[in-house]
């Protein structure tokens, strides 16, 4: 069995502000049921296609669980991805595709999905 966890592409629900010092693992919940607009698909890494990611349908809603800073574990409690997402002035808009890491028990994360780097908007 892989130890490593898996990887899933899932949709911003909203706007979310990079923090400019350093990239983020930003806690998120999922929703399989809403159907968002994907307006920007990220940059992907060496070896995968946009093809990937168009191709792929029902992707799921991100929703944040609100303040990430470290002394808000409770952000953690009923969390089940976290967003990969790239240090920087600006943010992730909504409907930007972004590559999560599953922590929760998702059965349908069976295959491990190449990472993406979304667009930033300044």
């Amino acid at each position: 069995r892989d130890p490593r966890l898996r990887r899933v592409h899932v949709v911003v629900s909203s706007d979310l502000k990079l923090d400019p010092e350093r990239p983020e693992y930003h806690r998120a919940t999922l929703d399989w049921q809403e159907q968002l607009t994907t307006t920007t698909l990220g940059a992907f890494t060496p070896g995968a296609s946009a093809d990937d990611v168009k191709s792929t349908r029902h992707l799921p809603a991100a929703h944040s669980t609100g303040k990430q800073v470290s002394s808000r574990l409770t952000s953690m409690r009923g969390a089940e991805v976290l967003m990969e997402l790239p240090r920087g002035p600006g943010m992730v808009a909504k409907g930007t595709v972004v590559s999560a890491l599953v922590i929760g028990n998702l059965s349908s994360a069976s295959v491990q999905l190449p990472a993406i780097s979304p667009e930033v908007v300044r």
